[in-house]
């Protein structure tokens, strides 16, 4: 045998070992990647409730879930990457939405550094307000007639205002379950439309939907120690417009387990 032949050999299986060695770090940080970034069992399933239930125990299988293709993280520069909705449905017979709530552990880091903290939060604090706005338009026939022209004087950051045929709104919603992987903190929302602010008029998705006047659904994110609805929020995250297309969703195994347990 050459030494050729010897050398290639030798230098053959220094080439395999490298690559295995490259295989199982890439499988390695993949799986990683997967436990520590994937949705906890518990959030990703929907939750139960008295309206929900109901619905369920008429429709079944059968009952009518949807969403919309929309971003499911805040982009603007002063939030990019803070917030993220990764999984939210519309209910209509239940009168409902059910949204997950998600933000990065880097995000408090950030909060520290935008509100001027001496130190970053602990993961353990709650530290975020999540609310939702519903914009319902009294005439649905004429979309134009929603937003007022914004001169540069009071734009203020803001790419249009509401005329006052859209009715705004707000609903607090409730926390449902709370879980946490090695890079996020999640918590699980239920928002009902029958339960709104005293003084304020019940708001039925159903008939919202039939009539068109369902306008636009956007998640507010607020810093619970500025919380204030008259200020601009932390953050926003559009859920439902009128102009784009709903997509149906199904009721998981584990859904319909919640729902009959």
């Amino acid at each position: 045998m050459s030494r050729v032949w010897v050398a290639f050999k030798r230098s053959w299986k220094v080439f395999s070992l490298l690559c295995g060695i490259v295989t199982l770090g890439v499988c390695a940080f993949m799986l990683w990647r997967v436990f520590s970034t994937g949705t906890p069992k518990k959030i990703d399933t929907i939750s139960s409730n008295e309206n929900l239930v109901s619905a369920y125990s008429e429709q079944g299988a059968d009952l009518y879930m949807f969403k919309q293709k929309q971003d499911t993280l805040t982009r603007a520069e002063y939030n990019y990457g803070y917030f993220g909705i990764p999984d939210y449905v519309f209910i209509p017979d239940a009168n409902q939405l059910q949204l997950v709530f998600r933000y990065n552990n880097s995000t408090l880091k950030y909060l520290a550094r935008d509100k001027k903290l001496e130190e970053i939060p602990d993961r353990s604090g709650d530290y975020f307000d999540v609310s939702v706005v519903v914009y319902i338009d009294s005439t649905p026939n004429d979309l134009e007639d929603n937003y007022i022209d914004l001169t540069p004087e009071n734009l203020d950051d803001n790419e249009y205002a509401f005329s006052d045929v859209v009715r705004q709104v707000r609903f607090k919603g409730h926390v449902n379950a709370k879980g946490k992987t090695t890079l996020y903190n999640f918590y699980r929302y239920t928002f009902d439309f029958d339960e709104v602010a005293e003084g304020e008029e019940p708001v039925d998705l159903n008939e919202l939907l039939k009539s068109g006047k369902l306008s636009l659904v956007y998640a507010d994110f607020y810093y619970n120690e500025e919380l204030d609805y008259n200020n601009k929020p932390y953050g926003s995250l559009l859920l439902y417009n009128c102009e784009e297309e709903d997509r149906q969703v199904k009721l998981s195994s584990a859904d319909k387990k919640a729902l009959t347990e």
